[in-house]
């Protein structure tokens, strides 16, 4: 095409970053526009003291597909990789032990765990051959077709209660935030799928030096809230609060579900307006503590299982290194909440919240005792996406009715967490299908049709 296809983004996390760069690199000229002063969503941090501290807990894979070439394209190799190890680690009565699900063996070694359950888990091989076509990631819709089952269904009727508490439950979990009792096995399924070839890592520098180079580069538009979208001729208008109006061929929505309806309420079809209706999204508290000593001589990632009867999920404790995320001879420590206690906490004060998650985290690391340099405590409402039971089949009906409205010409689409899953990968990898889908529908018909009314 002579002219260059615009397009803008409306959402500067990951997926929105991931969904503009992969646009960028097609040649269109790409608007990002995001509402706070700081670009990144969940995965935003900031540099104090010497200490890179982060809203989130980000672990990584060493198999990640997407990461790692969006890392090196952006021209932060050097800086974040290769990626730091990462030591598993399991709570159970008041030790930290190594986690290992080398063997049903091994996992019976685990606190909490019986010994003649575990030996269960050789059925797990033969379950995952099973259910490993449908597995993917990067599309987790395809796996629809075994979302009948919560997590704690599937791990009890498999394997007994003692390993649907303190092994899968907690992966789950984890990988989630969300209660076993209600979260789709796929959950699991999805989780596991990815442990078997990839090992946990955080980049060295810390994660949110990454969103903060590609808004850098991406020129992204901060403090920029858009509030509508409207069909403009053959493409669409974009209008900000400020005042700021955008034309575009492409709209890609990175934002949370309820806004992403809200915005594109007048071009959705009545099977996606109920599907964004039906979308409900948790609270998350997330604690992100300077340690003048590190808590561990290695990095830990140590799952906290719902029985142990904490009010955290899970920790991340890593040791200071040379242009790493602490000095040397310190330490950085992130926590967070489960979604029972981040619920209860609906109200309550910053102190009340950090002294119970402080407490917790010492009763995990009690050698983080009096080492406390500043703390700071992220709280977000409605921010973490629930994967439950039959979440997945919707998402299915969802993207079913998406590729209809883009045959029939709507070049509207959608990126996020509540898409993929948590993990920055998949975030990462949303916001790169959405740019692609893009891309592929703009080169079909060759030029931008005008969107349905």
């Amino acid at each position: 095409m002579s002219d260059p296809v615009r397009a803008v983004v409306v959402g500067a996390g990951l997926a929105g970053l991931a969904a503009a760069w992969r646009l960028r690199e097609a040649g269109c000229r790409v608007e990002v526009l995001e509402a706070r002063a700081q670009a990144g969503g969940r995965a935003r941090g900031e540099r104090i003291d010497g200490f890179s501290i982060e809203r989130s807990l980000q672990v990584l894979r060493s198999n990640d597909r997407h990461l790692p070439g969006w890392i090196r394209s952006v021209g932060l190799a050097d800086e974040l990789l290769p990626l730091r190890p990462v030591v598993e680690a399991h709570f159970h009565a008041g030790r930290v032990s190594p986690f290992s699900a080398r063997s049903p063996f091994e996992v019976s070694k685990l606190g909490g765990v019986r010994f003649h359950q575990a030996m269960r888990l050789l059925r797990l091989p033969r379950l995952m051959k099973r259910y490993g076509p449908l597995l993917d990631r990067d599309v987790p819709e395809r796996a629809a077709a075994w979302d009948f089952r919560s997590v704690r269904d599937f791990a009890r009727l498999y394997f007994g209660d003692s390993v649907e508490q303190y092994f899968i439950g907690p992966i789950a979990s984890s990988a989630n935030f969300g209660d076993p009792a209600e979260s789709s096995c796929v959950i699991f399924l999805l989780e596991w799928l990815a442990a078997q070839s990839g090992r946990f890592g955080v980049a060295r520098r810390g994660l949110s030096e990454l969103p903060a180079r590609a808004a850098e580069r991406l020129g992204v538009r901060t403090r920029h809230e858009a509030v509508t979208i409207e069909s403009a001729g053959p493409g669409y208008l974009v209008c900000s609060v400020d005042g700021g109006r955008f034309e575009a061929d492409i709209v890609v929505l990175a934002t949370a579900p309820g806004r992403a309806a809200s915005l594109a309420a007048p071009f959705l079809a009545a099977a996606e307006r109920d599907y964004f209706a039906a979308q409900r999204c948790d609270d998350e508290i997330v604690l992100s503590l300077a340690l003048d000593r590190p808590a561990s001589g290695a990095s830990n990632y140590v799952r906290v299982p719902h029985a142990e009867g904490e009010c955290i999920e899970a920790v991340l404790v890593e040791p200071g290194i040379t242009d790493g995320r602490a000095p040397v001879g310190c330490g950085v420590a992130t926590v967070v909440a489960n979604r029972d206690f981040a619920s209860s906490c609906a109200g309550a004060d910053d102190e009340v919240v950090e002294k119970e998650m402080r407490a917790a985290l010492e009763r995990v690391f009690p050698s983080v005792v009096g080492t406390v340099r500043f703390a700071r405590l992220y709280r977000r409402d409605a921010a973490i996406p629930r994967f439950e039971v039959g979440a997945f089949r919707a998402l299915d009906r969802l993207r079913r009715v998406q590729q209809d409205r883009r045959r029939a010409g709507r070049r509207l689409y959608f990126a996020g967490d509540y898409l993929a899953g948590l993990a920055a990968d998949v975030v990462v990898g949303s916001g790169l299908r959405a740019g692609a889908e893009a891309l592929r529908d703009m080169g079909a018909n060759g030029a931008a049709p005008v969107p349905p009314r």
